[in-house]
C-alpha cells in the first residue's frame, strides 16, 4: 500500500476518533448538566484550525485571574511552529504557570523547555501528559492532533474545570 495512503487513512482514523470523543464529552456535560439542578449547562464547542485553537486558549488565558494547567505532548513536539504563540499565551497566563510533558521531553526538548522556563513557565515531566490539554477557570480545552492542523474540544464548564484542575495539580504534585 501507498505510504501515503497509509497516512491518509490514520489521519481520517484519528480525526473520527477525535469527533468520536467531542460527541462523548458532548454528552456527559449534558448528563452533568442535567443532574444539576439550577447549574449552567455546559458549553461544548469543537474549534478547528490551530489559529483558532491558540486564540481559544488566549482568550481563556486573558480573562482568567488564577495560573492555567497545561498538559503538553504534541504541542511540545511542534515547539519550534508553536513557539511564538505560546509566548503570548505564556505572557498572558502570568509566571510559575504548570506544564506538563511526558517523561524524558526535558532531555530530548531540553533547549525548548529551558526557553519556556525563562518565559515563567514551571515545566515538569509526567505520565499523565498523553495529551494536551489546558484548563483554567471554568474552561478546558482538549487539543486533538489533525495532520497538519489541530482540532479543540472547548468545554466551559466551571465544576468540571475546578475539578479537573484540582486533579491535576495533586497529580503533578509529586512531579520534581
Amino acid at each position: 500500500m501507498d505510504p501515503l495512503q497509509s497516512l491518509g487513512a490514520l489521519a481520517k482514523r484519528e480525526v473520527a476518533r477525535a469527533l468520536e470523543r467531542a460527541s462523548d464529552i458532548d454528552a456527559l456535560a449534558k448528563d452533568l448538566s442535567s443532574s444539576a439542578p439550577g447549574a449552567r449547562p455546559a458549553e461544548v464547542t469543537l474549534v478547528r484550525g490551530l489559529d483558532s485553537v491558540m486564540g481559544a486558549a488566549l482568550a481563556t488565558a486573558s480573562s482568567c485571574n488564577e495560573r492555567p494547567v497545561f498538559l503538553a505532548r504534541k504541542v511540545f513536539e511542534r515547539l519550534n511552529v508553536l513557539l511564538s504563540a505560546l509566548k503570548e499565551l505564556v505572557r498572558s497566563s502570568g509566571p510559575g504557570t504548570l506544564v506538563a510533558v511526558p517523561k524524558g521531553y526535558l532531555e530530548r526538548y531540553r533547549q525548548e523547555a529551558e526557553e519556556l522556563s525563562g518565559y515563567g513557565l514551571r515545566v515538569v515531566e509526567s505520565d499523565a501528559a498523553f495529551l494536551d490539554l489546558m484548563v483554567a477557570c471554568d474552561t478546558v480545552i482538549i487539543g486533538v492532533p489533525y495532520g497538519g492542523d489541530a482540532i479543540a474540544v472547548v468545554v466551559k464548564d466551571r465544576e468540571f474545570a475546578e475539578g479537573l484542575r484540582k486533579g491535576l495539580l495533586n497529580l503533578l504534585s509529586s512531579a520534581p
